[in-house]
């Protein structure tokens, strides 16, 4: 994007200090205000830096930077991102630790998305929306508070992954409801924590090694054939490990199914 050159209406030019400042003590009033009256759409306050920040929003009190829709007919979003670089269309970071808010807010009365960033360059492995806190708040947060049947946080992939959840040594993602299923799944579902184990001919059993396993492990077992009277007996966690064992000896080889709980 490069900078407006023609029908400025203001221009304020330093070397060192402000180009253009406004001061208002006037309740409801503003310091700066820019009007777009253009029929065919133009930008009531433009900011353009070749290395620095395009706009900066800072307050004590209030909002640093809003973004307003103001008639319900609308379908733009209230805030908008585009990026054709490497980086982030949009990032937000609380460095305070003990702020319990989220860092990224957005409301609408329109019809359009709060908030909405768009990467229009294919080799960016950046994020859209990156919300960051090292508070004790929510980096991104979405909820629905109507009586319609909304949804609080979507993620959609052409072929990739719609919504990516990890923890180092927490929960990667928590699923809770008071009266509804705390998780609905339509379609496949892979968990790594499960897989086939053979049982040789001849043999009782087989030992499935599998790191974090411990003692107190649930292990479900299934045969994955049909062998008379011999079903399986026993699936016996232990430290990294679990034994599958049979009824009786086959007479070939077996395939069983296991998944482990916790």
């Amino acid at each position: 994007m490069s900078q407006p050159t023609a029908g400025v209406g203001v221009r304020g030019d330093s070397t060192s200090g402000d180009g253009v400042t406004g001061t208002t003590n006037g309740d409801g009033a503003h310091g700066v205000f820019g009007d777009d009256q253009s029929t065919g759409g133009g930008t009531g306050v433009f900011g353009w830096s070749a290395n620095g920040t395009g706009v900066t929003g800072v307050s004590v009190n209030s909002t640093g930077v809003l973004g307003v829709i103001n008639t319900d007919t609308n379908p733009s979003p209230a805030v908008g991102a585009d990026t054709i670089g490497t980086g982030n269309a949009v990032s937000a970071t609380i460095s305070k630790a003990t702020n319990p808010s989220a860092a990224v807010s957005a409301s609408t009365v329109g019809t359009g998305n709060a908030i909405s960033g768009t990467i229009s360059n294919a080799s960016n492995p950046k994020a859209a929306i990156l919300g960051s806190t090292a508070g004790a708040g929510t980096g991104v947060i979405g909820q629905t508070t109507g009586t319609a049947a909304g949804t609080g946080v979507r993620g959609t992939s052409a072929k990739g992954i719609g919504v990516v959840g990890s923890s180092t040594s927490g929960t990667g993602v928590s699923a809770a409801s008071t009266s509804g299923p705390a998780l609905a799944v339509s379609g496949k579902v892979t968990f790594s924590r499960s897989g086939i184990a053979t049982v040789s001919s001849g043999h009782k059993s087989v030992t499935v090694t599998l790191a974090g396993v411990t003692t107190s492990s649930l292990i479900l077992a299934t045969m994955q054939q049909i062998l008379g009277s011999i079903t399986v007996l026993a699936a016996v966690p232990a430290a990294g490990s679990f034994t599958i064992t049979l009824t009786g000896a086959p007479t070939g080889n077996v395939k069983v199914a296991w998944f482990v709980i916790n």
